[in-house]
């Protein structure tokens, strides 16, 4: 088990080799071990909580990034308000991509959490790919 979680970080480290690891923002405050692990740099959350909606101050806050011309992609869960993710992307050229941090949309099992590693990263590499 110890050498396969290895191998696919192993791979995942590799997938990012030729991508940039920042300018992104990402739904909620769920994938701070993946980026820290993988030396990813966010430009930060929409919210903190997937639950929880951004007041006026924030929304204006992520405006300015977005408009910056630094951001580049937007990782959002399925659930996640996509008017939040239009509110980034109607004026900039900004990348979007959907991504399952929790793993609910995957049969259960031994290979549950190698899926979900694969899809996340997937998903990243794909975001912040040029």
């Amino acid at each position: 088990l110890l050498s396969r979680i290895k191998e696919l970080s192993l791979q995942v480290e590799s997938g990012f080799s030729d991508t940039k690891k920042d300018g992104f923002l990402t739904g909620h405050d769920a994938f701070g071990r993946f980026e820290a692990r993988y030396c990813l740099t966010s430009a930060g959350s929409i919210t903190h909580h997937h639950e929880a909606k951004p007041g006026a101050a924030r929304l204006r806050e992520l405006q300015k990034k977005g408009s910056s011309g630094k951001l580049r992609c937007i990782l959002t869960d399925p659930q996640s308000d996509q008017g939040l993710r239009r509110v980034f992307t109607e004026n900039a050229e900004v990348k979007t991509a959907s991504v399952h941090p929790s793993g609910s949309t995957f049969e259960p099992g031994p290979e549950l959490y190698f899926s979900l590693i694969e899809s996340i990263a997937s998903a990243f590499q794909e975001c912040l790919s040029e």
